[in-house]
């Protein structure tokens, strides 16, 4: 069943106004038809990339013109013979064996072509001079240094060769990194400030100038290494951060700190001598170690041993040699020091064309970067690809008493006001919960929200008033166990500040032994006397959702005889994923779609993701079912948020699977058409109409898209900073035959049907309510919520 749906050919559409679009594409042309792929194999096993290098370059001589990829294989433009041989590298001896494996061709064998493509032009890349960093290249040189907030800002150069429906073309973006210039020491000893509660007076004042005294070489607070509390800390902060070392602009990921090493840790150099690593980095670096006491940063690697055994090595770097990179949580907070990387990383349509076009001229302007795609035969254009496009037509919002088009910038906020919610719910036993000194501004508070609601058609009765005089977290969880039962509609907890353990402790209660909606509100809103009503108006709207009402609503297509399931699946995680995942999902029950129903659940290697859905879609079908006359959905569409194409056949083999699992489950006749569409958020593709951002609704299905695949870009909403981007949607599984212009124009209107925001959003609502409940699991509940909140959208 799997194997006769899977990746549908391209169905292009027709609906919308044409447009011509420009694209951050360019065409590069190869007259390769034919290469060598050969397996290349060391023994004993090389897990490094960087040795593997290492020994290849000691055969680069007898295999000219050759491309190795840095794992097993190498292309070769002429068939070569056979290789084995011993060769010695670093004083270790490797067996090197290499054998033709193929010949590929063009048309057969694309995919391994762009894998060919995308290696010849990373040595393009570095011709330029360009530092590399992971696989992404910077101009390091011409770094914006800024003083002020102790960072540099890199630009840098994303590129991806790949196979599309004309061709291949070269897929080119901007993209910047953000290079601190403290170093670990320097985190070091403000984690220690901190943790010793001496903070620095910088820390007290306000965000503008936290940043504007560099204090880091005066008054360091001395460190006691030994606290194990302490300990803890540096390692949650650290363990999983990138690193860059400046003496060679390398970044490391790391994997420990090693307290019981420092400085004078002591190992065999390359010349076989025993040598301390502050004697390595003064004589190899010229760098000077002041901190003898530093603990060291450890690198965590593996090798084989000539008998196959798995062998783990350490290495050391010294947190004064390294550089932090990204930004702290406590950085992303400061207003004006995001506002000035935003200056430099938001960058217009018009100037991003510009430096697209310098930046290829540079390429094809530099001797070795032009002598190289001569090696392999390789031409780049000058010109960005034009492609034909559409712009579908505004969507119709449904309100109660009114509607409205969704207008030329995806926003109907103008009309809110005078709007009337489709379902609106009626809050007769609620209460909120307050520090006691703020009564005053909690009571107008609740007046505004009566007044609001009642304009909306949405009724506040009487609250029942709780007044804490301890602003503290077990305070406010000690009244919701006390006063929140079954029959309360909802409850709103007020906060001094943004005190994420005292949230956290709230949300875990409220999703679990206290399953009732639940709003938190910051003080400081309620103070705000600018545009306080339209504040107190998007609560309203907020609670009535998440108390099971709906706002709007939009004119899907649809069938009485073929009745739509919508089902959004997004996953939330760390970038070190350090911590187990977890998985949002969320269906929608009713046939207008304003009622869904949402399970989270953790994966892990021992619960995967293809063991848990099975029982949420069974539950989804079995709501859907009740709300519609007991009529099951004959067409279920899926939007998978968050895999990248080498899982599509996984996914396949795995999550689609186990829709068919609770399809039998439900019923062994019952065998609904399946569509499964995958939306890729983070690419680099960009589109612009006449060098400007492109109008909601903009779509490109053809030209660069996939070939042989049906995919599509969308760009649903109106961008004002910086320059849009598409989602890119992949079709991999696809049993209904739906026509291209159905499935695009309702994902388009999708994109209008999430509650907590006025306008479009990027991606289907189904995926972004899935995110948002992934996101409230994975920071704050750490756990499933409630059954008795799955009809609920409690997260938003």
């Amino acid at each position: 069943m799997l194997n006769n749906a899977y990746f549908p050919k391209p169905r292009i559409g027709k609906n919308g106004r044409k447009v011509t679009l420009l694209t951050n594409y360019f065409p590069i042309k190869f007259d390769l038809d034919t290469v060598f792929l050969n397996e290349i194999k060391f023994e004993p096993e090389i897990r490094s990339k960087l040795p593997r290098w290492g020994i290849f370059s000691l055969l680069q001589k007898e295999l000219p013109d050759c491309i190795f990829d840095g794992f097993a294989i190498v292309y070769s433009m002429k068939e070569i013979n056979d290789i084995e041989k011993e060769i010695t590298y670093r004083r270790r001896k490797f067996r090197v064996t290499l054998k033709k494996v193929k010949l590929l061709k063009t048309i057969e064998n694309w995919k391994e072509f762009e894998h060919l493509y995308n290696i010849i032009f990373a040595r393009i890349m570095k011709t330029l001079g360009l530092q590399q960093m992971r696989n992404r290249y910077y101009d390091a040189e011409n770094a914006i240094q800024n003083q002020q907030y102790h960072f540099e800002l890199w630009r840098g150069y994303y590129h991806n060769v790949s196979m599309t429906k004309m061709g291949s073309c070269l897929n080119l973006d901007l993209i910047h990194k953000v290079v601190r210039t403290d170093t670990v020491l320097d985190n070091f000893h403000e984690v220690a400030s901190s943790f010793n509660q001496r903070l620095n007076r910088r820390f007290q004042q306000n965000s503008r100038d936290r940043y504007q005294q560099d204090n880091r070489n005066q008054n360091r607070t001395n460190i006691d290494y030994t606290d194990e509390k302490f300990r803890s800390i540096l390692r949650k902060d650290l363990i999983g951060q990138v690193v860059m070392t400046r003496y060679n602009n390398r970044s490391y990921i790391i994997n420990d700190i090693d307290f019981e090493k420092n400085p004078s840790f002591e190992f065999q150099n390359k010349e076989n001598k025993t040598v301390s690593l502050f004697e390595y980095y003064r004589n190899v670096y010229h760098k000077n170690i002041t901190d003898r006491n530093q603990p060291l940063l450890v690198l965590k690697k593996f090798r084989t041993d000539p008998e196959g055994n798995k062998i783990q090595e350490f290495s050391y770097l010294i947190p004064e040699l390294c550089s932090m990179t990204g930004l702290t949580n406590r950085m992303r907070e400061n207003f004006y020091l995001m506002q000035e990387i935003s200056r430099h990383t938001q960058i217009r349509p018009e100037n991003r064309l510009l430096e697209l076009k310098k930046f290829v001229h540079r390429i094809l302007t530099t001797e070795k970067a032009t002598l190289e795609m001569k090696k392999w035969r390789m031409y780049l254009k000058s010109d960005l690809i034009a492609v034909p496009g559409r712009v579908l037509n505004q969507v119709n919002i449904q309100f109660r008493n009114r509607n409205c088009k969704s207008g030329d910038k995806g926003n109907w906020t103008y009309i809110i006001k005078r709007a009337k919610p489709i379902r609106a719910k009626q809050f007769r036993k609620w209460l909120i919960i307050y520090p006691q000194s703020k009564a005053n501004e909690v009571s107008n508070f609740v007046d505004t929200l009566k007044i609001t609601g009642g304009q909306m058609g949405i009724e506040f009765m009487k609250p029942k008033m709780i007044g804490l005089r301890q602003d503290t977290a077990e305070e406010y969880c000690r009244h919701i166990h006390n006063e929140v039962d079954p029959q309360v509609d909802l409850s709103i907890c007020v906060l001094f500040s943004a005190d994420s353990n005292k949230y956290n402790s709230i949300k875990q209660q409220m999703s679990s032994e206290r399953p009732v909606p639940n709003q938190c509100v910051l003080i400081n809103t309620l103070r705000k006397k600018r545009n306080f009503n339209a504040v107190c108006q998007k609560i309203v709207l907020q609670v009535n959702c998440k108390a099971g009402g709906a706002i709007w609503n939009v004119d899907l297509p649809r069938d009485e005889q073929r009745n739509i399931m919508y089902v959004g699946i997004a996953t939330s995680f760390s970038s070190n994923r350090k911590n187990n995942s977890m998985v949002g999902c969320v269906a929608t029950t009713s046939n207008d779609c304003t009622d869904y129903y949402t399970n989270v659940f953790e994966i892990t290697r021992q619960k995967p993701i293809e063991n848990q859905l099975t029982s949420f879609i069974k539950n989804a079908l079995d709501k859907y079912f009740t709300n519609n006359k007991n009529k099951p959905p004959r067409n279920i569409i899926v939007y998978r948020d968050g895999i990248s194409d080498s899982q599509f056949i996984n996914c396949i083999e795995t999550e689609i699977s186990q829709f068919y699992k609770a399809f039998k489950m439900c019923s062994e006749e019952y065998k609904p058409e399946l569509t499964w569409v995958v939306a890729q958020k983070r690419i680099k593709t960009r589109y612009f109409n006449n060098s400007q951002n492109p109008m909601p609704g903009s779509i490109i299905d053809s030209v660069i898209t996939k070939p042989n695949r049906f995919d599509f870009f969308l760009v649903p909403q109106h961008v004002n900073q910086g320059s849009a981007t598409p989602v890119h949607y992949q079709c991999i599984y696809d049993n209904s035959k739906i026509p291209g212009d159905t499935l695009i124009e309702i994902t388009y209107k999708l994109c209008h049907m999430y509650y907590n925001w006025t306008g479009t959003v990027r991606v289907p609502m189904v995926i972004q309510y899935a995110q948002k409940a992934a996101f409230l699991a994975y920071q704050s509940t750490k756990q499933e919520s409630n059954h008795i909140l799955h009809d609920k959208l409690y997260y938003l």
